[in-house]
């Protein structure tokens, strides 16, 4: 099964454009009934995304968050299928502040739940970051020439430069024992920061506990795909094992992205195939 990533663009540039923007700032907030925001912006969006993915791709399904769980679940025994998060960053996006504009438009492509293929679009910012035809990973910016991206295998300083939750909640103190320069970023945002060399690792968890679910797929299934396509890979921090998007739930464990060679000095020691567990201090 084969996608043109150039129609996955330009639906993600269509919603992102003509649906996002247009109501940022100027629609009011729902709750679901797992508690979580939503608003009329998340529903068009996600009606606009299926609509001409189904257009493109008729015979492959789509999870997406904003879908119905019998949808969702009937995708899910596909081997192929598109996981899409029409408005990832609801919160940021009612919020409305230029210094958290990371909301934005994901759609990716799965195989037996590995991300294969995947568009990240952030209206407010004009970034793209998308998996080639080619299979490399891209950065496209309103201005700026396309770049192939390349995700850090060293850090290029003492300051490891980690990519965590915008909220200063979700932030470590430390990580290892060891100092870090915190890269703010939205959901999957942080591992497409990776993927562009603007932080070294991307990490995901609540202190001491790597069993915590801490994203659902939609999230950064799209993100997980570009991570890869620049060379790195997202890992479960519990097991070492690269993520995979199986879950009936659809839930993500604690994790962390990076290069595998960038891992050991973040403090991440591959043993067998696995990846130790961190310290964290929250």
């Amino acid at each position: 099964m084969k996608i043109d990533i150039e129609h996955i663009k330009a639906i993600a540039l269509h919603v992102g454009e003509n649906i996002i923007m247009t109501g940022w700032g100027n629609v009011q907030r729902e709750t679901k009934v797992d508690g979580t925001s939503v608003t009329e912006i998340d529903k068009r969006a996600n009606e606009s995304v299926i609509t001409h993915l189904q257009d493109f791709y008729p015979e492959i399904p789509v999870i997406s968050e904003e879908g119905s769980r019998v949808d969702n679940e009937k995708a899910l025994a596909s081997p192929w299928r598109f996981v899409v998060d029409p408005l990832d960053g609801t919160e940021t996006f009612l919020k409305a502040e230029k210094n958290k504009d990371g909301f934005g438009v994901h759609i990716g492509f799965c195989f037996m739940g590995t991300p294969m293929a995947g568009v990240v679009y952030f209206p407010a910012q004009k970034r793209m970051y998308y998996t080639g035809n080619d299979g490399a990973a891209y950065l496209l910016e309103a201005g700026r020439p396309e770049r192939r991206l390349i995700a850090p295998t060293i850090p290029e300083s003492n300051a490891l430069r980690v990519a965590v939750s915008w909220r200063s909640s979700k932030q470590p103190e430390n990580i290892n024992g060891r100092d870090y320069t915190r890269v703010k970023a939205v959901g999957g945002e942080m591992f497409c920061k990776v993927a562009s060399g603007e932080a070294d690792i991307a990490w995901r968890g609540n202190g001491r506990d790597s069993s915590e679910n801490v994203f659902s797929s939609w999230d950064i299934c799209a993100a997980q795909a570009i991570l890869r396509a620049a060379g790195a890979e997202l890992f479960n921090l519990r097991t070492g094992q690269p993520i995979v998007h199986k879950s009936p739930n659809f839930a993500i464990p604690a994790c962390i992205g990076g290069h595998r060679q960038m891992l050991p000095a973040a403090g991440f020691t591959p043993r067998e195939g696995r990846v130790s567990a961190p310290i964290l201090t929250p």
